[in-house]
């Protein structure tokens, strides 16, 4: 695209999937607890790569668009869409305390 030559080819791996997880709870006042997070993909995705995009413990509101993701996850799991994938990831979401 930039008109540079190829130094090295790549292959991808087509086993994999990656999704973007938001608070789709419902409520405005939760926040993220990565411990969490790391926790569930230990226990439910075999291969995992967590990708931070908020902060711990920083607040999460309700998707107004693309860019109110908290994080996102490659994983091996493409028996799960991506629905399946947010519920799974949204018992790491805790209600703030105010």
């Amino acid at each position: 695209m930039l008109g540079f030559p190829v130094k090295e080819k790549k292959t991808l791996d087509n086993d994999l999937c990656f999704d973007y997880i938001y608070n789709i709870k419902g409520k405005e006042s939760l926040m993220t607890n990565y411990d969490e997070v790391f926790n569930i993909a230990n226990k439910n995705l075999p291969v995992h790569e967590i990708i931070r995009i908020k902060e711990h413990k920083q607040k999460v509101k309700l998707p107004q668009s693309n860019m109110d993701a908290i994080f996102g996850v490659i994983h091996d799991r493409n028996d799960l869409d991506n629905y399946e994938i947010n519920i799974l990831f949204n018992e790491s979401l805790y209600d703030e305390v105010l």
